[in-house]
């Protein structure tokens, strides 16, 4: 009698975990189908939409196929001695991602502070946007001093303002030249990129540098310009 009682509640104990466990392989498997169980996926998830957001994704504005795209050195900069851009133009010499770039060819005199600059006036929206970059190549051989930085020219008074430091050219690859366009960014001199200066942005230039040092006659490749999100 004992045996059968012992029997009944045991069988009575083996439906109750039977009925758990399905229901636990029933939740599982709806999880699975998303991709992770439980509360394990939505804490991942969560992570993984954070840390999406803090990704870059870049956005080619100019790759320079087949034209120039607009940008030129600017009528000034001929008037002015320290500056030394002769001609721009495209090439296939060199190229980030496909085919062409814009050559800029220079003549660094050398012992003075001299730049080369090129720019494209455009009316640009960079609200969503929290990063502006460069790609900038300098043929093997090139002097190790001569430095880029990006310069832009903003609002409705034209307010141009400079990257607050340089970024080292490597003669031989392509130089990534970027800087942060968020409000808080330490990157510009004497400016602050709030949401209505980065969507009224009328001007963006690329300036290579020699202080005084770097004696450089030659050409400049500028590559796949653009925003990061």
């Amino acid at each position: 009698m004992q045996n059968k009682k012992d029997y009944m509640i045991g069988l009575a104990i083996g439906l109750i975990i039977g009925l758990v466990i399905g229901l636990n392989l029933g939740k599982l498997d709806t999880l699975k189908e998303k991709g992770l169980p439980g509360e394990t996926a939505g804490k991942i998830e969560g992570v993984a939409k954070k840390e999406l957001v803090q990704v870059k994704t870049d956005e080619t504005l100019f790759s320079f196929e087949g034209s120039a795209e607009g940008w030129e050195i600017p009528d000034w900069a001929y008037d002015k001695a320290d500056y030394v851009g002769m001609d721009v133009f495209i090439s296939k010499d060199y190229a980030k991602d496909e085919e062409t770039s814009l050559k800029l060819m220079a003549e660094f005199p050398g012992g003075i502070w001299t730049g080369a600059i090129v720019e494209v006036m455009e009316d640009f929206n960079w609200a969503k946007y929290s990063e502006v970059f460069a790609h900038v190549y300098l043929p093997e051989g090139a002097p190790a001093d001569l430095k880029a930085r990006l310069v832009i020219t903003i609002g409705d008074d034209w307010k141009f303002v400079e990257m607050n430091h340089d970024a080292p050219l490597v003669a031989g690859k392509w130089n990534r030249v970027h800087a942060s366009i968020l409000q808080d960014s330490p990157d510009w001199d004497m400016t602050t990129f709030d949401e209505m200066a980065r969507s009224n942005v009328r001007k963006l230039a690329v300036r290579v540098e020699s202080n005084k040092e770097p004696l450089y006659n030659g050409p400049i490749y500028i590559d796949a310009v653009g925003v990061a999100y």
